[in-house]
């Protein structure tokens, strides 16, 4: 029995992607919500902007080439990495830049969760290459 893909003709498998009102609103939504409730989505995007690292990330998304990119823990989970504007996100988690880390951290301490409890705060809404490890000793 044949599945459905492969009674596609090329032409159909290649289809430029339309975007919808509502997936963009839907995008938006997730932007906002993946944002930590201690700093604002400008904040993240203006902060994303300067990161030297977000940037090449960005350029491997818009090009689809991770083949040359040396940034090996966004290699890993490129086929789940995605953009909006400035903002890259994990899934439906936003990739906190360098300068905000720190941050987020401290404040994610401060509920006094003990390290899994933090890990799981973390991860509920943010990632960051080695977050875990920023979480148990940071």
């Amino acid at each position: 029995m044949a599945d459905p893909l492969s009674r596609l003709s090329r032409e159909q498998l290649v289809k430029p992607l339309v975007v919808s009102s509502s997936v963009e609103e839907y995008v938006r939504f997730v932007a906002v919500n993946a944002t930590p409730p201690a700093v604002s989505t400008p904040e993240v995007e203006r902060a994303s902007t300067s990161d030297v690292e977000l940037e090449i990330v960005r350029q491997c998304i818009d090009s689809s080439d991770w083949n040359h990119c040396e940034l090996t823990q966004y290699v890993i989970v490129s086929s789940e990495l995605c953009k909006i504007g400035k903002l890259v996100f994990r899934g439906s988690r936003m990739v906190i830049s360098k300068c905000l880390r720190p941050r987020v951290l401290s404040l994610a301490h401060e509920g006094r969760l003990g390290v899994v409890g933090i890990e799981q705060n973390l991860r509920s809404r943010v990632w960051w290459p080695n977050m875990d490890k920023d979480a148990e000793y940071g």
